[in-house]
């Protein structure tokens, strides 16, 4: 765990200075430089997440000799080609999709982000980054529509639809990001609406369990209805996570509005993390669905450093039990329960050296 501990505070001396120094041309080589220690550590990797020689070592070397992978997107798999193409190395694959997924999270932080500093920190210690070195092709959809979110923020619908559908080549599960179009802009996440629709899901369980099987049944991935995928898998830590984090939210929301401060933003970040948490929820009956969630929890490095107003006493106190609320979540997970096995970490040049 050292080695991400000191990527972070070194990223975060690097952003520090890069944001200090927007007026002059330091800005942007500050900024790059700040991308770096993220983006070695993920794309030099060895053996750091579950599918690592699960999944993704075994299936370049598949596809690189010519043979081929059927539950593997086309594009992914084209993806390799190229790679393989340079290099029969499966780093390779690491480096490039390590780019991918680095990269453009950084990007829409600098660019987006009302406190970038604060948004890096969630990025890592809400376990989005750890998340990333496992579920390498779906992380690539998760990063494209949190990237192309403000297409349907602008009412550019026909860009964000394009988008959506380039991140359904690399997982097709990002198809339910089409869900962002239905909550963009009516305040559905009031407790209201929320807390009923939570208890109903919770009593009846059962009876809505049968109705996911049915409805998965039915898409490319009916093969998980009789694996343990399809079982019961309660994350009670992420489950009230998620609804401390709604609360919260909530709370931010109300300060802004009694000042006449909401705007079309806060509104569609709401919805997002309402949708969260009863997802969450959901995959209580079916796990799998838990998958899901990832697509709409990466939006709180956003949501939550957008609604936070840092001048004010309130934001700085719910700043502070959402950051205890991430941080003990983050151990629990990642440190005591090692969740995508991304300890201990080593590195591809030594492959001996183990880094706790």
């Amino acid at each position: 765990m050292i080695i991400y501990v000191l990527s972070l505070l070194l990223t975060l001396i690097l952003m520090s200075l890069a944001i200090k120094n927007k007026s002059n041309k330091n800005y942007k080589v500050l900024a790059i430089l700040s991308v770096i220690p993220f983006l070695f550590i993920s794309a030099f990797r060895y053996d750091v997440g579950t599918d690592y020689f699960y999944r993704y070592a075994p299936n370049y070397i598949t596809i690189a000799n010519g043979g081929n992978i059927k539950n593997l997107e086309f594009t992914f798999k084209v993806l390799i080609k190229i790679c393989s193409f340079f290099t029969d190395s499966y780093v390779s694959l690491f480096f490039v999709t390590s780019a991918i997924i680095i990269i453009p999270i950084f990007y829409i932080i600098y660019k987006k982000s009302k406190y970038p500093l604060l948004s890096i920190v969630l990025f890592i210690i809400g376990g989005f980054f750890f998340d990333s070195l496992n579920l390498v092709r779906q992380y690539i959809s998760i990063v494209i529509i949190l990237c192309s979110h403000s297409y349907l923020l602008d009412k550019k619908y026909f860009k964000w639809i394009l988008w959506i559908l380039f991140a359904a080549l690399f997982h097709k599960s990002a198809l339910i990001g089409f869900l962002l179009f239905f909550i963009r802009d009516k305040k559905y996440f009031k407790p209201q609406y929320i807390l009923p629709l939570s208890v109903i899901i919770i009593l009846f369980g059962n009876y809505i369990r049968d109705i996911i099987v049915f409805l998965i049944s039915l898409t490319p991935y009916s093969d998980y209805v009789n694996s343990i995928y399809a079982k019961s898998d309660i994350r009670e830590t992420i489950i009230i996570a998620n609804f401390i984090i709604y609360l919260a939210m909530l709370v931010l929301y109300g300060y802004k509005e009694k000042n006449k401060q909401i705007d079309k933003i806060d509104i569609f970040y709401m919805n997002v993390q309402s949708l969260t948490m009863i997802l969450c929820l959901f995959s209580i009956q079916f796990n799998l669905l838990y998958r899901m969630v990832e697509y709409f929890s990466i939006f709180q490095i956003m949501s939550i450093p957008y609604m936070l107003d840092l001048k004010k006493k309130y934001s700085v106190y719910v700043l502070f039990i959402l950051i205890s609320l991430y941080g003990a979540c983050f151990f629990h997970l990642f440190i005591k329960n090692n969740v995508n096995e991304v300890t201990p970490y080593r590195f591809v040049f030594n492959k001996e050296v183990f880094y706790e």
